[in-house]
């Protein structure tokens, strides 16, 4: 399962300050706290997510390690190509010339045409 996002979790943009990161932190501790919604059973997990995204972009070093690591992930689905075909029996789906023809629709002409017989004919 993947991780949440940080930034998400406190509603922030990437280029926060340490301030900004804070007021956002308290405001929301405040709204979604357990003591404060007492009848909520998903508070607490809420409130722990929200302690846990607060702990690391509060702290210098870890957001620098944790920025670090969403601009490797990011380019890395960047740059890993989607899969060549949509399903297994889309791989071995006949090939319909139409669908291959640079002409779409029409009939592909041979791919290789011969200016003599085939098979060539020994002369003798």
């Amino acid at each position: 399962m993947d991780q949440p996002d940080c930034y998400a979790v406190l509603g922030l943009p990437e280029d926060a300050d340490a301030a900004d990161v804070r007021r956002a932190y308290r405001r929301l501790a405040r709204d979604c706290h357990p003591d404060a919604n007492p009848d909520d059973p998903r508070a607490a997990e809420r409130f722990l997510t929200l302690a846990a995204a607060y702990a690391v972009l509060s702290h210098p070093a870890r957001r620098a390690a944790y920025d670090g690591c969403r601009r490797y992930t990011k380019a890395v689905r960047a740059a890993t190509p989607p899969p060549a075909v949509s399903s297994p029996s889309a791989a071995f789906a006949p090939l319909d010339p139409r669908v291959l023809s640079p002409r779409r629709g029409k009939a592909c002409p041979p791919c290789w045409t011969f200016p003599t017989p085939w098979p060539p004919t020994a002369a003798g």
